[in-house]
């Protein structure tokens, strides 16, 4: 949003479950701003909040979790709005869970609890991990996606102890992770699994030609994609801002 920062005697914004998407701009608001409140939590912001908020003499209260914002709070921000008694994570905790942790409450904040074994979380405020394991990934997709009418199936996806690098449309890098995956024309439907956000060797994502439906996640953004297809498929919606900002993907620079 854009004038906010000409809006400086507004106390209040209260924009909480609205289905909101994009990113903060960082100077959003003016430094002679009065806002005491901000509570944006559960929507779709991406993006990594902005420094600036922490300029905000006046703010009492700013709520951001279960949305997809990445990086962390800053911790100036977290001393200015947290409880004096609390060490400088726990500062932070009050705001949103860390990336890497999860929420034992179904607010994003508070009990935050570290993600343990092959599991993460890739934005703040999250209240569930998920599994980091590619071949429990894999078989996501393929269950979610209605493996069992895939065309041109060699079987191999119906294994579920398979290694992963031995599945068709599959190829890893020397260390044994995923960096490839092709499923173009494979008659693939259902919405796009945002678990393959969490396949962090991930380079190369081909999914064109299917009947794909719904959004693209807001999780592939974090992979380190230098080629994206989802192509001639059913999908909706605007293409996640920060996902479209990535460099080299496809050849952006």
């Amino acid at each position: 949003p854009t004038g906010f920062d000409k809006l400086i005697n507004l106390e209040n914004i209260f924009l909480q479950k609205n289905q909101l998407v994009g990113t903060i701009p960082q100077a959003v608001f003016g430094a002679d701003s009065q806002l005491k409140n901000l509570w944006l939590e559960e929507n779709s912001f991406s993006g990594s909040l902005p420094q600036s908020l922490s300029d905000l003499v006046n703010l009492e209260h700013l709520k951001i979790a279960r949305n997809f914002f990445q990086g962390t709070v800053p911790q100036d921000l977290c001393d200015k709005l947290a409880s004096k008694n609390s060490s400088d994570e726990e500062k932070c905790f009050e705001i949103a869970c860390p990336i890497g942790f999860h929420s034992l409450n179904e607010e994003g904040f508070g009990e935050c609890v570290e993600c343990q074994g092959e599991s993460d979380t890739l934005f703040l405020g999250s209240t569930t991990c998920h599994t980091t394991n590619e071949r429990e990934i894999l078989s996501t997709v393929y269950d979610n996606n209605m493996g069992s009418d895939w065309i041109g199936s060699d079987g191999s996806w119906e294994n579920n102890n398979a290694d992963p690098c031995t599945l068709q449309g599959v190829e890893c890098n020397q260390n044994g992770s995923v960096q490839k995956l092709d499923l173009s024309d494979r008659n693939l439907s259902g919405k796009i699994e945002k678990s393959i956000g969490y396949m962090t060797n991930l380079q190369e994502l081909d999914l064109s030609s299917n009947q794909l439906t719904g959004k693209v996640p807001v999780e592939l953004s974090l992979l380190p994609l230098t080629y994206l297809n989802i192509a001639n498929n059913r999908i909706t919606g605007d293409i996640p801002s920060v996902l479209c900002q990535k460099n080299d993907v496809n050849g952006n620079g």
